[in-house]
């Protein structure tokens, strides 16, 4: 990997793409991961893996796969947290192109090289996701998802609130998402959702529909979709929709301003049961995903939770129709800050 230039110094060549992983007390489902990356078919990149403080064996595991391949470069730090992580390995990516990967999932031999091959042909695109195959904690499939695929389509779906394509499956342009200072730290728990849509105001998002990553579901990755993500999802759309018709960016004010916005805007979520259906929704999720049982059985027992819910109505109104609360709320703050 190393090669000789003037002088007889050694250099590495630059990467097409940067692989970036961050991990903390990842140590049960990394091992695969890694793997997966190695064994691509497409052999030109560095794989950027951050060791976010872990307190478990996460940090030999990386240390022994650097030890046998050169193309690893680890990065030890405190426990500060996925977005921090994850800026710091952008400022240390060598690649044109970023690939994000999850310490517990899994990408197709093929991912890299379809991924590449399509962004080296469609030069306005910046930011390309795939669809995936979910799987559960011990690698069995549980459903196959598709997304949809253009920019436009894209764009409407996020600002509705629908599920978008895993952020393990994304590859962007290095240069871009420098350009708009990488990831919020206030954003912390929808920080992909919220850079996917301020880059898709620079240049062109894309989704190949073709499935290449394997996400993996359970208990504590579902945990980790808690209150404040979801009001942090919230605050990513409505931050776009105000960025979009030329009103200031509540994520990018001081902080006194920041937590006002915060406050309201939790105040209107729990109004409007949001934060409730949302814990129903998550409650249902984790059930499905921790119960031992056929899938038929546990379908049906959902299926009569849901029935007696008295949230079942908004819940099947937003799956079927999309949820335009966002850009109501949005008005709304327009209208308290311009009276």
């Amino acid at each position: 990997m190393f090669t000789s230039g003037k002088g007889g110094i050694l250099f590495m060549p630059t990467p097409v793409v940067s692989i970036l992983t961050s991990c903390y007390n990842a140590a049960e489902f990394l091992p695969e991961a890694i793997e997966s990356i190695l064994g691509q078919t497409f052999k030109d990149f560095e794989f950027i893996l951050i060791d976010d403080g872990s307190t478990d064996n996460t940090l030999n595991i990386i240390s022994g796969y650097a030890a046998k391949d050169d193309r690893i470069i680890l990065i030890e730090k405190k426990n500060t947290g996925l977005t921090d992580s994850l800026n710091v390995g952008i400022r240390k990516a060598r690649g044109k192109l970023i690939a994000r990967m999850d310490a517990d999932d899994i990408s197709f031999p093929d991912r890299l090289e379809k991924q590449i091959t399509y962004l080296q042909k469609q030069k306005d695109v910046i930011l390309l996701g795939t669809g995936c195959i979910e799987i559960d904690r011990i690698g069995r499939n549980i459903k196959q998802h598709r997304y949809s695929t253009g920019h436009k389509s894209l764009i409407r779906c996020f600002e509705k609130g629908g599920s978008p394509f895993p952020h393990s499956s994304v590859i962007y342009k290095t240069e871009t998402v420098r350009q708009i200072d990488g990831y919020r730290d206030r954003l912390n728990g929808a920080e992909d959702f919220d850079l996917w849509l301020r880059m898709s105001l620079i240049g062109k998002i894309r989704c190949l529909s073709e499935p290449l990553i394997r996400l993996r579901k359970h208990a504590v990755s579902i945990t980790a979709r808690d209150e404040k993500s979801v009001i942090l999802s919230y605050v990513v759309r409505l931050s776009h929709y105000l960025r979009k018709h030329g009103y200031p960016d509540p994520v990018e004010q001081d902080e006194k301003a920041y937590q006002t916005f915060l406050s309201w805007l939790e105040k209107r979520l729990i109004e409007e049961h949001v934060l409730q259906i949302r814990q129903f929704c998550l409650n249902l999720r984790k059930e499905w995903y921790c119960r031992d049982i056929n899938i038929l059985l546990r379908s049906a027992q959902l299926i009569m939770r849901l029935i007696s819910s008295p949230y079942k109505f908004k819940f099947l109104h937003q799956k079927i129709l999309g949820s335009a609360l966002a850009a109501r709320l949005t008005n709304e703050w327009i209208r308290i800050n311009t009276l």
